[in-house]
């Protein structure tokens, strides 16, 4: 039996590795089109509605869950997580809160992912294999993963799966390339898996920064999103702008610089580098996290991470300032807010067709799983942080 392709294009929170062989280094690095256009960090903010959901645990569920997704089954909102201790999927219903389904997962998935279609497609992947199963945990279809050699596909919230014309677009990671600009130049980040013929194609270079200069393997955590008009939106760590791309002949880079930034990136030396020291110089940098796209208010939000002093570092307070950059569809900056501790941990959200941006929190709560809603205002009115521990100002 074939898996049903298009099902993956409703996207699945997972990790995998796949065989990426080399490919040519191109002699420049891609060519793109700058678009700057002024920034308005005080028109929109997005103000916390209270820790607005919450999933109780059973007594043989536990709060460490690796991936979770949102879904609809029959027009009903559900949300399955991924409890990794126990190695459950637990389904509940998103508008009552309640647990309405638990589904054992077998042992090879004890280092798996899993993402919830619906009730007859539950996609689990190990590091070998990608199963599609249904809620009576009945495996329905099997694809094989290549084993990686010197770089791995990944798909997860940072870098999720897209389908087009029957090929499975994915991001790619490197394995042992920070400490060299030759390998930096050949990287290509996102590989096409034509699922017809079994056969590749890389895609994308890294912007010209990385052409020039190392920053350490952080440095190169990147994540993309798409946008309404299926095409790629890359946000990279050492690099203030994002870039639009369809991987083939348009690629506009747009200035997403938060204001929290202070100096520029600097790259990290080649020394700090051999001797184990890029995570420290990257704590003690400013960096750009994950991007997302909000399909249904059409705007896109970009974290960005606020550098640590070395004394800070020294003292093992590693926790980092965030914050939270509001695009419009055209890419014009129209807000940022901080983000307060409680959720400055997270990097992962998810959006409802009503309009709602959810980010867990209280994650050290062993009796329930917690989301807040955060919702876009005027921030003309308010000039608060970003919390949900502290009132806001009045309007």
């Amino acid at each position: 039996m074939k898996m049903n392709r298009y099902a993956l294009y409703t996207g699945f929170i997972i990790a995998s590795c796949l065989a990426i062989w080399g490919c040519q280094p191109s002699p420049e690095p891609m060519a793109s089109t700058y678009k700057f256009i002024e920034p308005s960090y005080d028109n929109i903010e997005l103000e916390p509605q209270g820790d607005s959901l919450h999933f109780a645990l059973d007594t043989s569920s536990y709060n460490e869950i690796r991936t979770f997704n949102y879904f609809t089954h029959k027009g009903k909102p559900y949300i399955g997580l991924f409890d990794k201790r126990a190695r459950n999927l637990v389904v509940y219903d998103f508008t009552t809160q309640q647990l309405v389904d638990k589904i054992h997962l077998k042992r090879r998935f004890a280092k798996g992912y899993t993402y919830v279609v619906n009730f007859d497609s539950i996609f689990v992947v190990n590091d070998k294999q990608l199963f599609l199963q249904d809620t009576a945990n009945s495996i329905k279809d099997t694809i094989d993963l290549f084993e990686a050699q010197n770089a791995k596909a990944i798909i997860n919230n940072e870098t999720p799966a897209v389908l087009r014309n029957n090929v499975l677009y994915t991001g790619v990671q490197p394995i042992n390339m920070e400490s060299s600009i030759k390998a930096q130049r050949r990287w290509n980040v996102v590989c096409g898996f034509d699922l017809s013929n079994n056969t590749k194609k890389l895609y994308y270079q890294l912007p010209a920064l990385y052409w020039k200069d190392l920053y350490g393997y952080s440095f190169l955590e990147y994540s993309y999103c798409i946008n309404d008009r299926g095409n790629f939106v890359f946000s990279f760590p050492a690099d203030t702008n994002i870039y639009e791309t369809n991987l083939a002949d348009l690629n506009n880079a747009y200035y997403a610089k938060s204001k929290f930034q202070s100096g520029p990136i600097l790259p990290v030396s080649q020394n700090a580098i051999d001797s184990g020291e890029s995570r420290r110089e990257y704590y003690l940098r400013d960096a750009y996290g994950t991007i997302y796209y909000d399909p249904y208010q059409k705007r896109y939000l970009r974290f960005a991470k606020q550098k640590i002093t070395k004394a800070n570092y020294l003292a093992k307070k590693k926790e980092r300032e965030r914050s939270l950059i509001i695009l419009n569809e055209d890419f014009k900056v129209i807000g940022e807010s901080a983000l307060s501790d409680e959720l400055a941990a997270f990097k992962s959200i998810f959006f409802t067709p009503d309009g709602g941006i959810y980010i867990r929190t209280k994650s050290e709560d062993e009796q329930a799983i917690h989301f807040a809603r955060l919702e876009y205002s005027d921030k003309q009115h308010h000039a608060g942080q970003l919390t949900l521990n502290k009132p806001l100002p009045p309007k």
